[in-house]
This record gives C-alpha cells, sequence and structure tokens, in this order.
C-alpha cells in the first residue's frame, strides 16, 4: 500500500508539474508534447526504482510522514501511558534540549524519527532523559576522517511513559 501511495505521489506530482508548464508553452505544443514524454518517463524510472529497492529514501520518506501525522501530538487514552510526539531542527555538534508538552512520572522511553531520512550517522544521539526533557547531540565522527560540515536536519520524536498524575 505504501509503494503504490509513493508511486501515485511521483505521477501526480509530474503532472501537476506538467500543468504548470503547460501554460507557458501556449497550448499542445510539439515543444510541450516532447516535455510531457520526458516528465513521465523521468516518473517511470523514478517509479521502477521505488517499486525494485525497497525501502528507498521516497518510500521512507513517506512511510515516516504517514507514521508521524497518523497520531495526535500528545495521546493520553487510558490513562496508564502517555505517548507525546514533536518536531525540531538540529544542526552541529552541540547539546540541545527539547521539553515535552506534559511532563512524566518517569523518564519516558524516547524515539528519534529520521524525518528527511539523513545520513544515519548525522541523527542526533539522546544524551540525557529527565521527566520534563530531553538532551540530545551528536557525536563527532573522528574515525571517518575530519567531520563534514552538517546542515540543518529535520528530525521528529515519540516519547512513551507514565503520565505525571496531575494534583487535584
Amino acid at each position: 500500500m505504501l509503494t503504490a501511495l509513493v508511486v501515485l505521489t511521483i505521477f501526480s506530482g509530474v503532472a501537476s508539474i506538467l500543468g504548470f508548464a503547460f501554460v507557458f508553452c501556449g497550448g499542445l505544443t510539439r515543444r510541450y508534447k516532447m516535455l510531457c514524454a520526458f516528465g513521465f518517463a523521468l516518473a517511470a524510472i523514478w517509479a521502477v526504482y521505488v517499486l525494485m529497492v525497497p525501502g528507498s529514501a521516497p518510500e521512507n520518506n513517506v512511510a515516516s510522514k504517514i507514521a508521524y501525522y497518523n497520531f495526535p501530538s500528545v495521546e493520553n487514552k487510558n490513562g496508564t501511558l502517555l505517548i507525546q510526539r514533536g518536531t525540531f531542527t538540529y544542526s552541529g555538534f552541540s547539546p540541545f534540549s527539547i521539553e515535552y508538552p506534559k511532563p512524566f512520572r518517569d523518564p519516558p522511553e524516547i524515539e528519534i524519527i529520521n524525518f528527511r531520512g539523513s545520513d544515519p550517522g548525522m541523527v542526533p544521539q539522546i544524551e540525557k532523559t529527565t521527566t520534563h526533557q530531553f538532551e540530545i547531540s551528536r557525536q563527532h565522527m573522528l574515525g571517518r576522517g575530519f567531520p563534514p560540515a552538517v546542515g540543518a536536519g529535520e528530525f521528529r520524536w515519540v516519547a512513551r511513559g507514565i503520565p505525571l498524575e496531575e494534583r487535584k
């Protein structure tokens, strides 16, 4: 199902771009027809790549977005498990703290989701977790040579734990 959604997204995106190009080409000209043939051929090659390579970057990107937007940011259905979600943009190697919308009774289990499919070595690591926040940082990769310049990456986090009981 996910692969079909990715392929549909590829072809609908190409069709949208070609519809926009139709305006600038002035109708069904020979140039526009060649542009359409090239655009859909490129989309077909990309779709074959998605179909043949399991876990490709476009498929992982769509899967992470579906997983993220499928649930609200704070979930507490039965009162015993609180699930909170959020996003952050991170660049560099310095420590960075993220606060939860609602505190937990004990430090929760944290998961970092590589939302844009960045290099797995550049995904930040969780350094410290408390009941109110968690701290992340990246490890310097000196073993692989001089650390590359790191641009900002977009990541998602999911925290699961026992909610702090509210005082009445």
